[in-house]
């Protein structure tokens, strides 16, 4: 007595091919991923690489911005300049941060108070 198993072997023989297929399409989705992931490690490490640069560059930026509010409540770039000097001076003796202790500089100025700079 023979048994003919083609008929139920050839499907599973099929289904073993097709999910192998799968399988292989899925690793390779897996391998995708791990590109994506390696990518951004780099985006992160480049990130951090240049992250005192972009610090120097805000903080240059602050300066300036410091120096163009001092120019246009003093009206003379000359008074500006005293005046950019005088709160770095006295930023710098104090244990603070000193872009805020500068950017608390201009208030004074503002409201025309007293300074050690002259307008005349």
């Amino acid at each position: 007595m023979s048994l003919d198993t083609a008929r139920f072997v050839n499907p599973l023989r099929e289904a073993r091919g097709a999910l192998s297929g799968f399988t292989g399409a899925i690793a390779t989705a897996g391998n995708i991923g791990n590109i994506f992931s390696g990518i951004q490690s780099v985006f992160s490490l480049a990130r951090g690489a240049f992250a005192p640069l972009s610090e120097a560059v805000k903080a240059a930026a602050n300066s300036e911005d410091l120096a163009t509010t001092f120019r246009t409540l003093l009206g003379d770039a000359q008074f500006a300049a005293q005046a950019m000097k005088e709160a770095t001076e006295f930023a710098d003796a104090t244990p603070f941060d000193p872009e805020p202790v500068q950017q608390g500089y201009k208030t004074p100025l503002a409201y025309a108070l007293p300074s050690k700079i002259s307008k005349a």
